[in-house]
């Protein structure tokens, strides 16, 4: 068990009743008739002290009404002119080599030039002699030799201390070497006062042939492992991995760039700390509201010269004069005094005032200030204002004719007997003025061409047969023709059996006189079917489908009307899965002549009556808006129509 003087044992000894304990060293106890004596004999020199002591007292208390007296008369506090009057030193006193020190590493250096060597002991001894014979005197160097013997001795110190090894060898010796005396001194440490600790070494660049080491003491590595839960060897890599690739900063960057980066951290870190606060940010635009008024803070220092802005705007020269004074301490935030704070306060409040605003900076003013401004174009279409019956007038009084359309061709026929048809087609005048509600309320630009066309009784090989004009996909090998034949038959009896007949021949756009006479189609009054002519440049070719144009009372583009065709079809977007193998939903033959798969037993079907759809139908052929081939049955076949241009209705809807 330790022994316990006045003091109270150490943790550490009470902790480890085992081990060895050093114990402290006692005084031999005295006599009552010696302590009797000894009392006897102090009595003169306690007196004297007493008094002494008191004088001292006196002193200082008159000093300390002195030091007060000047501190007031020169606006100082007390314990700066208490410093001055003690010659206290801010700095600490440290051991410097002595004259003897310095004269006999001079001889040590004389005679390494020499090529000579001696060990310290002889040189020691040399130069005791020389001083005890007279032949040498320390007081003979003055003041300047002495500093340069000194200096000497404390650069060759710091050499050995911080000097470069100039070998891979002595690296490693030296990193293993003092890896080893850290993890002595930490053992030794723990067991003297049980303190625990760890140490961890690390190459500082990727080419150091240096190997990483962590020293502890008591288990201290355990520490990762059981609250951070990552063991020692991975935690030493880490930490390789990031000493050798992080800037060490050996070499500054003195590009613009950075020297602006590095003032900006510079002044937002230095701003934190003095105001403990680490969510606060430079404001350069409102410095002196928002840091001087607000925080009660300000830039000692700040050069004249330069406006207080962002490092953005400044140049190389100015950034870079910013950036040193910021390192040497030149320019450093210090807190305002209250009174000066106060008075920055008030002088803004009156500006305030004076202001009427409430705000010392103004915005910038639009350069269209004082002008009407309209909507957002972005929200002027969707809120667009329905125009009246006057606007209207105003805008027909107001409308000029487009120009004149060049001459088409007649149509020629594409297919049929040759009859000429007793019904003329129905053509587009895109030149024609607007007509009032008398004259054809439904459809005011048709009017009659008097140009025989030929009546067309189409079937299914010769739609087949007619050239494309335009880029679709051929029909799909599962197209049931049979059927679509019946479902063109029965769309053909019951347009006869209305006394209509389709029309089939060129699309084009002749203007006709004669409008008072053009009749109103009605709703089972199907508007006649037309191919777009060829263009000069296309060559036409015999494809799987034909493009069959319904017309009606919208207008084509100028330029499909000049060059006698409709416009170019959209492009169609590009599937998210494209290219990729899909799983069809319906099975697809591998040849066009295989036997078609068997499908259900269509419906029932009913006698309908269609129409064709004049407008609409020409938005959506005219726009590309075609439907593809279907796979099978009536429903198929019906769909095969539509992708010619066959656009229906059922009627009454």
């Amino acid at each position: 068990m330790a022994r316990s003087g006045k003091t109270a044992p150490s943790p550490h000894s009470t902790h480890n009743p085992g081990r060895q304990v050093q114990l402290s060293r006692r005084r031999p106890g005295i006599s009552r008739a010696h302590r009797a004596s000894r009392a006897l004999r102090l009595e003169g020199p306690r007196r004297k002290k007493r008094e002494l002591e008191d004088e001292i007292d006196e002193e200082f208390s008159r000093r300390a009404k002195a030091i007060a007296q000047i501190a007031l008369q020169f606006s100082k506090k007390i314990p700066y002119i208490r410093n001055i009057l003690a010659c206290v030193s801010q700095y600490k006193a440290t051991k410097v080599p002595s004259l003897h020190h310095a004269v006999v590493h001079q001889r040590w250096l004389d005679l390494q030039a020499q090529g000579k060597t001696q060990s310290l002991h002889e040189i020691k001894q040399s130069l005791k002699e020389e001083i005890e014979s007279g032949e040498l005197d320390m007081d003979d160097f003055d003041e300047e030799e002495k500093a340069r013997l000194i200096t000497q001795v404390l650069d060759h110190r710091m050499l050995k201390r911080r000097g470069v090894r100039s070998t891979t060898r002595a690296v490693e010796l030296d990193v293993k070497q003092t890896a080893g005396g850290i993890g002595n001194a930490l053992g030794d440490l723990h067991f003297r006062t049980g303190v625990c600790g760890f140490a961890l070494l690390s190459r500082g660049h990727a080419d150091d042939p240096s190997k990483p080491h962590f020293v502890n003491s008591n288990d201290a590595m355990a520490y990762l492992i059981e609250v951070y839960g990552i063991s020692p060897y991975d935690f030493l890599r880490g930490f390789e991995a990031w000493s050798t690739t992080r800037d060490n900063g050996i070499v500054d960057k003195d590009d613009l760039g950075s020297m602006r980066k590095l003032v900006s951290k510079l002044l937002t870190d230095s701003l934190r700390r003095i105001k403990h606060n680490n969510n606060i940010s430079m404001d350069y635009v409102n410095y002196e509201v928002a840091i001087r008024e607000g925080k009660g803070v300000e830039l000692a220092g700040w050069p004249a010269d330069i406006s207080m802005s962002r490092p953005a705007l400044w140049n190389a020269e100015t950034t870079r004069r910013v950036r040193d004074a910021l390192r040497s301490g030149a320019i450093h935030w210090v807190t305002m005094p209250r009174a000066q704070h106060g008075e920055l306060i008030a002088a803004n409040n009156a500006k305030r005032a004076a202001e009427g605003s409430g705000a010392l900076r103004k915005r910038a003013v639009r350069s269209d200030s004082g002008t009407m401004r309209g909507p957002n174009k972005r929200t002027a279409k969707k809120k667009a204002p329905a125009t009246s019956d006057d606007d209207e007038d105003d805008e027909d009084e107001e409308h000029v004719p487009p120009p004149p359309q060049q001459a088409i061709p007649a149509p020629a026929p594409i297919h049929g007997d040759g009859a000429p048809s007793p019904f003329p087609s129905l053509c587009y005048d895109p030149g024609a003025a607007p007509t009032g509600a008398d004259e054809a309320p439904t459809y005011p630009s048709l009017h009659y061409d008097p140009v025989p066309h030929v009546i067309a009784q189409p079937d299914l090989d010769a739609l087949l047969g007619m050239p494309d004009l335009f880029t679709l996909p051929p029909l799909d090998p599962t197209f049931d023709a049979a059927e679509a034949q019946r479902v063109i038959d029965d769309f053909l009896a019951d347009i006869e059996a209305n006394g209509i007949f389709p029309e089939v021949g060129t699309l084009g756009q002749q203007v006709f006189a004669n409008a008072s006479a053009a009749p109103a189609p009605s709703n089972g009054f199907p508007i006649a079917a037309f191919t777009p002519a060829p263009l000069p440049t296309q060559v036409l070719g015999v494809a799987s489908s034909v493009n069959l144009v319904v017309t009606g009372a919208r207008s084509n583009t100028a330029a499909g009307a000049q060059n006698n065709a409709t416009p170019p079809m959209k492009k169609r977007k590009v599937r998210s899965d494209a290219g990729a193998s899909r799983k069809a939903k319906i099975p697809r033959l591998e040849a066009q002549n295989d036997a078609a798969p068997a499908a259900l037993p269509p419906p029932p079907r009913k006698r309908k009556q269609f129409t064709a759809i004049s407008e609409t139908g020409a938005d959506l052929c005219a726009g590309g808006g075609r439907k593809l081939m279907a796979r099978d049955g009536a429903q198929g076949a019906r769909r095969g129509l539509m992708a010619f241009g066959f656009i229906f209705k059922r009627s009454g809807k």
